[in-house]
């Protein structure tokens, strides 16, 4: 008798646990979506600074830019003397700022090609 007790037992225990474990899987799940759901928007400033390291002068090569990744709406442009050379503005940007400064001798031509500032 003793072990149809133990069998029994176990068989409610091991039956709770997965219970338990399929509730807390199931939230947890929820959080994790829920949560990537809500930061899917979030976009980070950053400074992205032309350091002219691609091989064309288009503002469109990434490799032109610090971390070569091209700026996105939220940052900022620096021009300053860690690069001299020229930057064509082959596509249209919306940026949150651009700061032109001391060091930089280079050109930085529009063409056609729209340039938004947004702040």
């Amino acid at each position: 008798m003793r072990s149809k007790i133990n069998l029994s037992l176990r068989k409610k225990i091991s039956l709770g646990s997965s219970k338990a474990h399929r509730f807390l899987t199931t939230s947890l799940l929820l959080v994790i979506g829920g949560s990537a759901l809500y930061f899917s928007d979030t976009v980070f400033a950053a400074t992205r600074t032309w350091d002219g390291g691609g091989v064309t002068n288009n503002w469109s090569e990434a490799a032109n830019w610090s971390g070569d990744t091209l700026p996105l709406v939220t940052d900022t442009v620096v021009f300053d003397g860690t690069s001299v050379k020229d930057c064509t503005v082959n596509v249209n940007v919306t940026i949150a700022n651009v700061n032109i400064n001391a060091g930089y001798s280079g050109m930085i031509s529009q063409g056609a090609s729209n340039v938004t500032v947004t702040s």
